[in-house]
C-alpha cells in the first residue's frame, strides 16, 4: 500500500498559481525564474514593495516544500492562498474595478 502523505505536504497545485498569475500579467517580462520577475515587476513598480517581499516569502515557503523533507504546513497553505486571492485582485480585479468607475465620468 502506498505511503500516506499530508495533503499539504506539497501544496498540490496550487504554488504554482501566483507563478502562472504573474507571467499572464507580464508576459513583456524576460524572466523564466519567478524570482527574477517578481524583483523586475517591482523595479518596474508594477507591484509594491510590500506585495514583492510577501511574494518572495510565499515563495520560499513553496519551494521548501517542494524540495526539502520540510511539511507543508496547513498555515502555509493558508498564506499561500491568501496571498494568490489578494494577488488576484491586486492584478486584475482592482484595477478592472477602477477603469469601470472611471469611464461613465470620462463619457461626460
Amino acid at each position: 500500500m502506498p505511503e500516506k502523505r499530508s495533503i499539504y505536504r506539497r501544496g498540490g497545485h496550487v504554488p504554482e498559481m501566483p507563478e502562472i498569475a504573474l507571467k499572464v500579467f507580464s508576459p513583456d517580462v524576460e524572466a523564466w525564474k519567478l524570482e527574477k520577475r517578481i524583483d523586475k515587476l517591482a523595479a518596474e513598480n508594477r507591484i509594491t514593495k510590500d506585495l514583492q517581499t510577501w511574494a518572495h516569502r510565499v515563495r520560499l515557503d513553496g519551494n521548501d516544500a517542494l524540495h526539502e523533507e520540510e511539511e507543508f504546513t496547513k498555515e502555509a497553505a493558508t498564506e499561500l492562498s491568501e496571498f494568490t486571492r489578494l494577488l488576484l485582485i491586486y492584478l486584475y480585479t482592482l484595477p478592472e474595478k477602477i477603469k469601470r468607475r472611471i469611464e461613465p465620468l470620462d463619457e461626460q
